[in-house]
C-alpha cells in the first residue's frame, strides 16, 4: 500500500546518493539508498549537456554501490543523474587527473 508523505517523512533523495571520491581519478564510485528493487539509469553528462555515458543497472532495497570509469575523459565537471522509481537525482562530479 502507498503512504501519504507529509513533511515530517519526507527524504531527501540527494542525500541518499553519493559521488566519490570527488575530485575523481580513474574511476568514481556511486553509492544510492532505495526503499525497494528497481532499474535504474545512470547517465553522465558534460556541462554542455552531452551524454558521455549511461548504463542501466539493477539497484536493491538498502544500499547499493556501482562504478563509473572516468579515465578516458577529460578533465572537467560533470554531472551524474540516476532516474529510479520515477525519480530523478543529480550530483556534481569532478574528473582531475
Amino acid at each position: 500500500p502507498l503512504l501519504p508523505l507529509d513533511d515530517a517523512n519526507k527524504t531527501d533523495l540527494t542525500s541518499q546518493f553519493t559521488v566519490f571520491p570527488n575530485p575523481v581519478n580513474n574511476m568514481a564510485t556511486l553509492q544510492l539508498t532505495t526503499n525497494n528493487d528497481t532499474q535504474a539509469k545512470i547517465v553522465l553528462t558534460d556541462l554542455s549537456g552531452r551524454i558521455v555515458s549511461q548504463q542501466t543497472t539493477k539497484l536493491y532495497a538498502g544500499k547499493n554501490q556501482t562504478n563509473i570509469d572516468t579515465q578516458t575523459l577529460p578533465n572537467g565537471m560533470y554531472l551524474v543523474t540516476i532516474d529510479y522509481n520515477g525519480s530523478r537525482v543529480t550530483q556534481k562530479m569532478l574528473v582531475q587527473h
